[in-house]
Formats: C-alpha cells, structure tokens, sequence
C-alpha cells in the first residue's frame, strides 16, 4: 500500500515528468540534426508536451489537496 500513497504518487508523477522533458529534448535535438521532418516532429513534440503538462497539473494539484 505504500507505493499508493499520496507522497509515491506524486513522486512518480515528479519522475514521469522528468522522463517526458528528456523525451522531448532528444526529439528536439533528432529534429535539429534533421534526423526526423517537420510534420513528424511537431506531431510527437506536441503529444510528448501535452503529456508533460497533464501530469504537471496533476502534479501541482495533488501538492495542493494535500496542504
């Protein structure tokens, strides 16, 4: 039951947030060194960035149900 605890939930939010910026950087960097076209890019780009900003909301509003 520990792992559903409210402080390991927002841990692994925490870590999954920082796995989906690493994603998106190493896109971004394929995408500069023309590895991956354009339409390629912004589709995953923008489906890695939503992704991170869900679980940022997620993140914030978890901290704040818990004050």
């Amino acid at each position: 039951m520990k792992s559903y605890s409210p402080a390991a939930l927002l841990d692994k939010l925490q870590s999954t947030m920082a796995k989906l910026d690493e994603e998106s950087e190493e896109l971004h960097q394929k995408f500069l060194e023309k590895d991956i076209d354009l339409p390629t890019f912004v589709q995953k780009y923008k489906k890695l960035r939503a992704a991170h900003h869900k679980c940022a909301l997620l993140h914030l509003s978890g901290k704040a149900s818990l004050r």
